[in-house]
Protein backbone atom coordinates (compact mmCIF):
# COMPACT_ATOMS: atom_id res chain seq x y z
CA UNK A 1 0.00 0.00 0.00
CA UNK A 2 3.02 2.47 0.51
CA UNK A 3 4.03 2.44 -3.05
CA UNK A 4 0.76 2.84 -4.06
CA UNK A 5 0.23 5.90 -1.77
CA UNK A 6 3.41 7.03 -3.57
CA UNK A 7 2.90 6.75 -6.57
CA UNK A 8 -0.71 8.47 -6.30
CA UNK A 9 0.76 11.76 -4.62
CA UNK A 10 3.51 11.68 -7.64
CA UNK A 11 0.83 11.35 -10.27
CA UNK A 12 -1.34 14.33 -8.05
CA UNK A 13 1.84 16.40 -8.30
CA UNK A 14 2.81 16.29 -11.58
CA UNK A 15 -0.98 16.65 -12.80
CA UNK A 16 -0.90 20.03 -10.66
CA UNK A 17 2.43 21.01 -12.35
CA UNK A 18 0.52 20.38 -15.64
CA UNK A 19 -2.23 22.44 -15.24
CA UNK A 20 -0.67 25.23 -13.67
CA UNK A 21 1.63 25.15 -17.26
CA UNK A 22 -1.67 24.72 -19.16
CA UNK A 23 -2.27 28.34 -17.54
CA UNK A 24 0.67 29.83 -18.07
CA UNK A 25 0.21 28.40 -21.77
CA UNK A 26 -3.31 30.26 -22.30
CA UNK A 27 -2.12 33.19 -20.89
CA UNK A 28 -1.54 36.06 -23.51
CA UNK A 29 1.46 37.39 -22.09
CA UNK A 30 3.29 34.17 -21.97
CA UNK A 31 2.37 33.88 -26.16
CA UNK A 32 6.01 32.98 -27.32
CA UNK A 33 6.25 30.20 -24.71
CA UNK A 34 2.38 29.04 -24.91
CA UNK A 35 2.34 26.56 -27.55
CA UNK A 36 5.74 24.70 -25.79
CA UNK A 37 4.10 25.45 -22.09
CA UNK A 38 0.85 23.67 -23.60
CA UNK A 39 1.89 20.90 -25.28
CA UNK A 40 4.04 19.95 -21.80
CA UNK A 41 0.92 20.77 -19.65
CA UNK A 42 -1.29 18.67 -21.77
CA UNK A 43 1.11 15.69 -21.74
CA UNK A 44 2.02 15.50 -18.10
CA UNK A 45 -1.85 16.34 -16.83
CA UNK A 46 -3.25 13.72 -19.05
CA UNK A 47 0.18 11.11 -18.23
CA UNK A 48 -0.42 11.83 -14.91
CA UNK A 49 -4.58 11.54 -15.52
CA UNK A 50 -4.07 7.89 -16.51
CA UNK A 51 -1.83 6.38 -14.06
CA UNK A 52 -3.89 7.83 -11.47
CA UNK A 53 -7.10 5.28 -13.45
CA UNK A 54 -4.19 2.32 -14.16
CA UNK A 55 -3.33 2.42 -9.64
CA UNK A 56 -6.90 2.75 -8.59
CA UNK A 57 -8.30 0.00 -11.38
CA UNK A 58 -4.82 -2.94 -10.87
CA UNK A 59 -5.03 -2.12 -6.78
CA UNK A 60 -8.89 -2.38 -6.32
CA UNK A 61 -9.09 -5.30 -4.42
CA UNK A 62 -11.21 -7.20 -6.54
CA UNK A 63 -8.16 -7.34 -9.05
CA UNK A 64 -5.59 -8.53 -6.27
CA UNK A 65 -5.50 -11.83 -7.66
CA UNK A 66 -4.96 -10.56 -11.61
CA UNK A 67 -2.50 -8.04 -10.59
CA UNK A 68 -0.53 -10.64 -8.42
CA UNK A 69 -0.09 -12.75 -11.39
CA UNK A 70 0.13 -9.89 -13.43
CA UNK A 71 3.25 -9.11 -11.12
CA UNK A 72 4.74 -12.83 -11.32
CA UNK A 73 5.01 -12.92 -15.15
CA UNK A 74 6.30 -9.36 -14.99
CA UNK A 75 8.93 -10.81 -13.03
CA UNK A 76 9.81 -13.68 -14.52
CA UNK A 77 10.23 -11.58 -18.00
CA UNK A 78 12.41 -9.47 -16.95
CA UNK A 79 14.65 -11.98 -15.37
CA UNK A 80 14.50 -14.15 -18.18
CA UNK A 81 17.93 -14.71 -19.88
CA UNK A 82 16.61 -15.55 -23.52
CA UNK A 83 14.89 -12.12 -23.27
CA UNK A 84 17.06 -9.85 -21.70
CA UNK A 85 19.64 -11.43 -24.74
CA UNK A 86 17.18 -10.46 -27.12
CA UNK A 87 16.29 -6.82 -25.50
CA UNK A 88 20.10 -6.22 -26.03
CA UNK A 89 20.71 -7.32 -29.33
CA UNK A 90 17.25 -5.49 -30.44
CA UNK A 91 18.45 -2.40 -28.73
CA UNK A 92 21.66 -2.25 -30.22
CA UNK A 93 20.07 -2.83 -34.02
CA UNK A 94 17.59 -0.29 -33.42
CA UNK A 95 20.17 1.90 -32.33
CA UNK A 96 22.29 1.33 -35.54
CA UNK A 97 19.20 1.81 -37.90
CA UNK A 98 18.59 5.18 -35.99
CA UNK A 99 22.10 6.33 -36.50
CA UNK A 100 21.66 5.31 -40.60
CA UNK A 101 18.43 7.61 -40.46
CA UNK A 102 19.58 10.47 -38.65
CA UNK A 103 23.08 10.71 -40.52
CA UNK A 104 20.94 10.34 -43.64
CA UNK A 105 18.13 12.72 -42.51
CA UNK A 106 21.14 15.23 -41.43
CA UNK A 107 22.33 15.05 -44.99
CA UNK A 108 19.08 15.61 -46.60
CA UNK A 109 18.27 18.53 -44.36
CA UNK A 110 21.50 20.30 -44.65
CA UNK A 111 21.52 20.14 -48.78
CA UNK A 112 17.99 21.37 -48.61
CA UNK A 113 18.88 24.12 -46.58
CA UNK A 114 22.15 24.97 -48.41
CA UNK A 115 19.97 25.41 -51.64
CA UNK A 116 17.34 27.41 -50.02
CA UNK A 117 14.90 24.83 -51.21
CA UNK A 118 13.24 24.22 -47.52
CA UNK A 119 13.86 26.06 -44.04
CA UNK A 120 13.91 23.23 -41.51
CA UNK A 121 13.25 25.27 -38.19
CA UNK A 122 9.98 23.94 -37.59
CA UNK A 123 10.57 20.54 -39.61
CA UNK A 124 13.05 19.52 -37.14
CA UNK A 125 11.13 19.36 -34.66
CA UNK A 126 8.75 17.65 -35.70
CA UNK A 127 11.44 15.09 -37.50
CA UNK A 128 12.88 14.77 -33.83
CA UNK A 129 9.58 13.66 -32.28
CA UNK A 130 8.96 11.22 -35.22
CA UNK A 131 12.30 9.98 -34.61
CA UNK A 132 11.71 9.22 -31.02
CA UNK A 133 8.63 7.22 -32.20
CA UNK A 134 10.36 5.58 -34.93
CA UNK A 135 13.39 4.32 -32.79
CA UNK A 136 10.74 3.29 -30.06
CA UNK A 137 8.25 1.36 -32.22
CA UNK A 138 11.79 -0.23 -34.33
CA UNK A 139 13.24 -1.55 -31.31
CA UNK A 140 9.79 -3.00 -30.51
CA UNK A 141 9.42 -4.60 -34.17
CA UNK A 142 13.44 -5.80 -34.08
CA UNK A 143 12.82 -7.35 -30.76
CA UNK A 144 9.40 -9.31 -31.88
CA UNK A 145 11.10 -10.52 -34.93
CA UNK A 146 13.81 -11.62 -33.20
CA UNK A 147 11.57 -13.64 -30.46
CA UNK A 148 10.44 -15.58 -33.59
CA UNK A 149 13.09 -16.78 -35.19
CA UNK A 150 15.06 -18.04 -31.69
Amino acid sequence: MKNNTKILIANVIMLVIGIVMLLFGFNETTAPMSGMLTGLGSALSLSAVFWMIRVLYWYSPSRKDQYENRMKTQNIDLKDERKIMLRDKSGRAAYLIGLAVLVICILVFRVLHALNIYDIGRAFFIFTGVFVVFEYLLGIIIFNIMSKKL
